[in-house]
């Protein structure tokens, strides 16, 4: 009797220091988390909120005042003036984004098309106004504030930083005392809180792979330019409902119209080799003639935008380029139309043998068709757009790519390091 009691009491106490240390063992597991997840500094995520915030008010303010007032619109009757005065938005009620009403009233927030890049629909932040206050970070910060830090790294985070999920948790950059001055009586109305700067070190490292570009990586670029090519001379010679796309989802017109990627391209078909023929770019034995394989792109140098004020138009900073693909150890003059083995190569390219603006480029298009999450995928070494020729010192400032290319990039360059302010809530 006395043995089984002892046994029970031995029982009963294990389970005591078991729940113990179950619970011992847990607030050590979400001590860190619960310290990352409520920091006292305000983070890109917590002043996104603010952002959005004000995007969507304006936006429900927009839609009563064009759509329907009754639905976005919340009003109070002013009993002393026998009025109703606007209180507020309804945040009730649901915005269907895809209605052609809804995006053409909403459109007024968006750049104008001739300030869209690439004929992307983007809003435009310069508008986002709280009390009179701009309220978005200045995102080229980077450039502003340190002119050592380099341009390859500055234009990484001047189009990330703020806006992508992996520095969701690092301290926000880029806010005048105004914008913070609106985001504190947004986010605590009824609290005198203040504020206290303090530095963070932030560490960066680029893998190193991400730079590298395979035989086949670069066919796939050459390939989509060519193919890009063949599809539009066909929508404009032969079928254009066929090739190219000339009304959006919305049942809005493209103008001009987009390639149409869905149907497959008959090397074969004697109407199509014809069209190319009399275009230049098959040759009589059925080859591509790769001197007119010319890729055309548009990118925004960041750079150049933060010489110059928020208040011009951004096309200014637009920079358009035409780069043939072809004159390399591995594009030749003409290439036979089948390349499926080119495309699995995984050989490394001999960068030196190629033309740096070829390599700029590619990595133009790599982050132009890049869907993934990696955020270090969209990373581009910097080049000017300086020509050799017209100074040589001047070409080799800054230009990473040129660096890269000839293997006299340091790996210090991988690793970003630097020192920024933080603001702390007191």
């Amino acid at each position: 009797m006395y043995i089984a009691l002892l046994i029970l009491r031995l029982t009963f106490d294990i389970l005591v220091i078991f729940e113990f240390m179950k619970k011992y063992v847990l607030i050590l597991i979400m001590s860190p988390l619960l310290c990352f997840s409520q920091n006292n500094y305000i983070s890109n995520k917590d002043y996104s909120a603010f952002v959005n915030y004000v995007r969507d008010s304006l936006f429900r303010q927009t839609m009563g005042e064009e759509i329907d007032e009754e639905n976005f619109i919340i009003f109070k009757n002013d009993k002393n003036s026998m009025t109703y005065q606007q209180v507020g938005v309804n945040w009730k009620t649901k915005i269907h984004y895809n209605r052609a009403e809804t995006i053409d009233v909403l459109n007024m927030w968006f750049y104008n098309e001739d300030e869209r890049l690439n004929r992307k629909r983007e809003l435009d932040v310069r508008k986002l106004i709280y009390n009179k206050v701009k309220i978005y970070p200045d995102i080229l910060v980077w450039y502003r504030k340190d002119s050592t830090i380099n341009k390859s790294w500055a234009t990484f985070l001047s189009k990330n930083y703020f806006t992508h999920p992996y520095f969701a948790d690092y301290p926000v950059q880029g806010v005048s005392e105004a914008q913070l001055n609106q985001y504190l009586k947004w986010k605590y109305p009824n609290q005198n809180k203040k504020v206290k700067y303090s530095k963070k070190d932030i560490r960066l490292q680029l893998p190193k792979e991400k730079l590298k570009i395979t035989i086949g990586e670069y066919y796939k670029f050459y390939k989509h330019t060519r193919d890009s090519i063949v599809r539009r001379i066909l929508g404009e010679v032969l079928d254009e409902n066929k090739y190219l796309l000339t009304i959006d989802y919305h049942g809005m017109i493209l103008d001009p119209p987009l390639i149409d990627w869905k149907p497959k391209l008959k090397w074969k078909d004697n109407a199509i080799q014809e069209v190319l023929k009399d275009k230049y770019l098959l040759t009589s034995e059925n080859k591509i003639d790769n001197r007119f394989v010319m890729y055309d792109y548009t990118y925004l140098n960041y750079y150049q935008a933060s010489t110059l004020p928020d208040t011009i138009n951004r096309s200014y900073y637009f920079y358009r380029t035409l780069i043939n693909l072809g004159s390399n150890p591995i594009i030749k003059d003409s290439l036979p139309l089948s390349i499926k083995k080119e495309l699995n190569n995984t050989m490394e390219l001999n960068y030196k043998k190629f033309d740096t603006h070829q390599l700029k480029a590619y990595y133009h298009w790599k982050i132009d068709n890049y869907q993934g999450k990696d955020v270090f995928e969209t990373f581009i070494p910097f080049s000017s757009d300086i020509i050799y020729e017209e100074n040589p010192n001047l070409y080799m400032k800054d230009n990473d790519i040129e660096l890269f290319k000839s293997g006299k990039l340091p790996d210090s360059f991988y690793n970003f390091g630097y020192t920024i302010p933080k603001i702390v809530i007191e």
